[in-house]
């Protein structure tokens, strides 16, 4: 099934988060009574060919005072070069991915080895398995090739370098890449 298809099968349940800051909103919803989660996040301005033309369609004057004005504006948008967002889907989506991706309260934590070596390794060591087919799809099955910056594959010092799932594919600005080990003994660095 198409993206396009998921996401005219997805129902809306709840929203999980918004973040006034990153300008993303994540929702939970079913997909034929499966959970699925919906992550849109506004894009980044194109700087290419920076004019006002080019930015703004539409324009309606909120208010004014003195030399200050405020208004609503549309945006230009084109799906290639000037997309609006960035939609990310999770389909079926587990407990798992919705409690990350719900609300949470955020705590500052100076850990120790110790702590490490108690609540982190144990945790690692409980991701295992299926949790992390996305990452085997990748090293092992060639998912996401057409995106590979590097991949060494050698078995002890070999690593596929690719820009970060979360990257919108257009805006330099936003790329951050993500390596990722072939050494299945490392499971944090």
């Amino acid at each position: 099934m198409s993206i396009n298809e998921l996401i005219n099968k997805f129902e809306f349940t709840r929203l999980l988060r918004s973040d006034t800051q990153t300008k993303t909103i994540s929702i939970l919803g079913k997909i034929n009574d499966q959970d699925a989660i919906v992550t849109i996040e506004k894009s980044q301005f194109n700087t290419d060919d920076l004019t006002l033309k080019n930015l703004i369609t539409d324009i309606s004057l909120i208010n004014s005072n003195d030399v200050y004005y405020w208004s609503k504006a549309n945006l230009f948008q084109d799906l290639l070069s000037v997309p609006g967002a960035k939609l990310n889907l999770i389909f079926p989506a587990t407990e798992t991915h919705i409690r990350k991706y719900d609300d949470q309260k955020l705590h500052y934590i100076r850990e120790t080895p110790e702590m490490y070596e108690k609540y982190v390794v144990p945790y690692i060591q409980s991701m295992k398995g299926d949790r992390l087919k996305w990452v085997y799809n990748i090293l092992f099955e060639g998912k996401e090739s057409e995106t590979f910056i590097h991949h060494d594959k050698s078995p002890t010092d070999g690593f596929v370098l690719l820009p970060d799932m979360k990257w919108d594919g257009t805006t330099l600005e936003t790329l951050y890449l993500c390596c990722i080990v072939n050494r299945l003994d490392i499971s944090s660095m």
